[in-house]
């Protein structure tokens, strides 16, 4: 069966994406509700109603109908007649069961919603969140539905983006290939030996970082050193090593670690999606890794060395993609040589968490823990 579903549009966009994207739910028509507040050029609602309908319609294939009257924010009964009304006209064009999203607008307009349904008998949803959870109410039923999100490979990153506005403006910048697999031999070795390989890692990302070319092969971890040459990353000069052109941003840069904590995400297999190195219209910085879990966003901002500009980045990604994002910090350091200050200023500034050097092999444990809950 198909459903067309009348939605409450507000400034976050994920309760009406959600239903749309939900597995077994065939959703092929949407109405969307708005406040007057929507009216105004460039508001907020105005810009979620745009994101809303641009994205339902490129995505997902759904025919979208912008409800032309403007419901009273704060008068439930003012709702409860638009409401009505749209699912009349609903009823009307299209032989699919209508079907009411309340969760969106105000508390004021989901009563009226609400209402609306049970005055003509069609059934309602409402997107719990905070449970990952879809709630059906059927007129006359004597109990609840509930559906768990399954949203896997249908509500992936650029879709998350792009209901928030957000477009993927440039190509998604490709780390070498033989970087993952580096990272993947890398981690082998993380458990038992992270502290003297960080070590020698951040040797080379010193070197690069000043325009060296050669890392004095006294005192770097042998391990490393093997690794290394078998990807062709290094070749010897003496009692030097020289980093070939091509690894230069995956060790200087430290695009290993993201490399890595990508591989550590995907392979855990906990993710709807995942991205790495990604350029938004929008945000300055690209990035790192990006993933969408239960209709939440989590980005991950990858750091060896000072942490110094990680927090402010993080903070802009909070800002723009709504209250469903979350944001992280992984970094190579021990947990120990993080200041508490800065621990601090990270919870204040939206941090979830920020993983460690000694944590990086439960990163996929500790991102989903952090991605409860409010904002």
């Amino acid at each position: 069966m198909s459903y067309a579903m009348v939605c409450l549009v507000s400034e976050e966009r994920m309760q009406n994406i959600i239903p749309v994207f939900q597995r077994g739910l065939d959703i092929s028509e949407v109405y969307l509700i708005c406040s007057r507040d929507a009216e105004q050029e460039n508001s907020p609602l105005r810009r979620a109603l745009h994101d809303l309908q641009a994205t339902l319609e490129s995505e997902a294939s759904v025919k979208v109908k912008v409800w032309d009257q403007f419901v009273d924010a704060y008068d439930p009964e003012s709702a409860r007649r638009v409401v009505y009304e749209a699912i009349k006209d609903a009823r009307k064009r299209t032989s699919a069961q209508v079907l009411v999203n309340f969760t969106g607008g105000t508390k004021c307009m989901s009563v009226g919603a609400f209402l609306a349904a049970q005055d003509v008998g069609v059934p309602c949803l409402y997107v719990d969140t905070a449970n990952l959870r879809l709630i059906r109410y059927d007129p006359g039923a004597l109990s609840l539905e509930s559906l768990p999100f399954d949203l896997a490979g249908r509500l992936t990153v650029p879709i998350y983006l792009r209901s928030y506005g957000k477009l993927v403006h440039l190509q998604p910048r490709q780390l070498l290939p033989a970087a993952f697999d580096f990272a993947r031999d890398l981690y082998t070795l993380w458990p038992q030996r992270f502290s003297v390989i960080v070590s020698s890692l951040e040797k080379f990302a010193r070197a690069i970082s000043t325009k060296q070319t050669m890392v004095e092969a006294e005192g770097l971890n042998e391990q490393l050193v093997s690794l290394l040459l078998k990807y062709g990353a290094i070749k010897q000069s003496g009692n030097y090593w020289e980093v070939v052109p091509d690894w230069k941003p995956v060790l200087g840069g430290g695009k290993w670690l993201e490399a890595m904590v990508f591989l550590l995400l995907k392979e855990s297999g906990h993710f709807d999606d995942i991205a790495t190195g990604i350029c938004v219209a929008g945000l300055e910085n690209e990035l790192d890794v990006v993933m969408v879990r239960h209709g939440q966003l989590a980005v991950i901002e990858c750091k060896i060395g000072s942490l110094k500009g990680a927090l402010p980045k993080v903070r802009a990604v909070a800002t723009a993609l709504g209250r469903f994002a979350r944001s992280f910090i992984v970094t190579s350091q021990l947990s120990e040589k993080i200041p508490p200050v800065y621990k601090a200023r990270a919870i204040h500034y939206g941090v979830r968490d920020i993983v460690t050097a000694e944590d990086l092999p439960r990163v996929a444990e500790k991102v989903i823990a952090g991605m409860r809950g409010g904002r």
